[in-house]
């Protein structure tokens, strides 16, 4: 299980960074220009993140991936 989450810079870019629960060790997966829509960095983190991680969104709202549908 790991956590993706975005942290605005004092530059005003946007940050994502993932950390993996089980290591401790923090990744930066690169910075966003200013105005990027942080609904668009949360798909972009949903689409690469494993079933059951979480996603922090920039106020703080946390998603979890669950599992796909399958039917």
């Amino acid at each position: 299980m790991a956590e993706w989450s975005i942290r605005q810079l004092n530059s005003g870019e946007l940050e994502v960074l993932y950390l993996n629960n089980f290591t401790q060790e923090i990744v930066s997966c690169g910075v966003n220009r200013r105005g990027t829509p942080v609904l668009m960095i949360a798909d972009w983190m949903m689409e690469n993140a494993d079933e059951h991680d979480l996603i922090r969104l920039l106020d703080q709202t946390v998603l979890l991936k669950l599992p796909a549908a399958h039917g």
